[in-house]
């Protein structure tokens, strides 16, 4: 957990690659959401698997170029050794979450498709109790049931309502909260980066596709007109599998420059965002149930975010760290400067210099060492 003694220390404010993460990360995943859009519905290019399987090769050979060529960060085979099942399965469920969810959005709204996506904290909550043992608030449950209940009204009776669509959405829902707890878990590995992470995931997604576009899309492909000559369409791809280059990137980055709790919060205007423009662009029929659960959905989904932001704040506090976007004090290690030392009498056992204060659940002291030159 953020915050927690041995654990990272929060984030000491919002820098600049922390604003461009936000920016880049939030600008590519609605690009690529209408850009998609329009491929399936304007252009008659129904092959959403393939699409999917370019970006990861374009992942791939951008993170390639990035590391070897441009130098733009260093890779680590042994810690890549380490981590090889992990990364294996995190490759496995992004693939699965990204071809999943466009294959719903070939099927359905990408409004509807954001509702069912937004029932993200549902699901996170389910593996992380199953799998991290964590309890959750009154708040946080409440919140979690009344996404869920939005999300039912939004399909009951939609006139977009195609089960295969809504069935993609919600296993891409599962997979993205899956891959959310397995990435904390590898950018936690200081030998570990976004592009490392990004090159050693791309070709295993790409093979674990492989099989279900020769299943379900190699035949039509072949058949259809734009596999033989049509230029704007391999241009079209061409553009997509960059921007998702860009975006997977983007995604990393923004998990690495900002807290979970951050990088949720932006996730809620994102929704909001992308929700009202597929309304405005595509004009598309809702009954007024739908809509009423749309926005229970959406506003559920921030109170959800928010309640959890604040708990956040209150777990710094207990410990004495500064919550997110405040100064702190500044510390060369956070494994060495944040510490908890046990005293079972009461006793005072810290070290001449450093400042502590109990921590109430566990009758020890969280320790931050000072910064050089810093002052009472």
């Amino acid at each position: 957990v953020d915050g927690a003694p041995g654990g990272p220390a929060p984030p000491s404010g919002v820098s600049l690659p922390a604003i461009g993460s936000m920016a880049a990360w939030m600008s590519l995943n609605i690009i690529l959401q209408f850009y998609n859009k329009f491929l399936f519905s304007k252009q008659d290019f129904h092959f959403p698997v393939l699409i999917i399987i370019c970006g990861f090769g374009a992942t791939f050979v951008g993170s390639a170029l990035s590391i070897y060529v441009l130098r733009l960060d260093t890779i680590s085979m042994s810690a890549i050794q380490a981590r090889s099942r992990l990364l294996l399965f995190l490759a496995i469920v992004h693939g699965v979450g990204t071809a999943t969810e466009n294959i719903s959005i070939l099927h359905i709204s990408i409004s509807l498709n954001q509702v069912i996506k937004a029932t993200g904290p549902a699901f996170t909550l389910v593996l992380t109790k199953v799998f991290e043992k964590q309890t959750y608030s009154y708040a946080l449950t409440s919140c979690t049931v009344l996404v869920v209940l939005g999300a039912c009204l939004a399909v009951f009776k939609n006139p977009e309502f195609e089960i295969v669509g809504v069935i993609c959405a919600a296993i891409s829902t599962v997979m993205s909260a899956t891959q959310s707890i397995m990435m904390g878990r590898l950018l936690a590995d200081s030998e570990l980066n976004s592009l490392s992470i990004a090159f050693a995931t791309a070709l295993p997604s790409i093979i674990a596709l492989l099989p279900v576009f020769v299943a379900f899309e190699m035949k039509d492909f072949l058949a259809h007109s734009y596999a033989k000559g049509t230029s704007h369409i391999g241009l079209a791809i061409l553009i997509l599998s960059t921007i998702a280059f860009l975006y997977n990137l983007s995604h990393f980055w923004l998990i690495k420059y900002t807290s979970p709790h951050l990088s949720m919060m932006i996730g809620n205007i994102k929704v909001v965002i992308i929700v009202f423009l597929s309304m405005m662009i595509f004009h598309t029929p809702f009954l007024h149930i739908n809509l009423a659960g749309m926005v229970l959905t959406v506003l559920a989904f921030i109170a959800y975010n928010y309640f959890k932001y604040s708990e956040s704040k209150k777990r710094y506090i207990m410990l004495d760290i500064d919550p997110p976007g405040t100064p702190m004090l500044v510390a060369s290690s956070p494994i060495e400067d944040v510490r908890v030392h046990q005293d079972d009498s009461g006793s005072d056992s810290g070290e001449e210099g450093n400042t502590r204060s109990p921590h109430p659940r566990r009758g020890s002291y969280a320790t931050l060492s000072k910064a050089p030159g810093h002052k009472d």
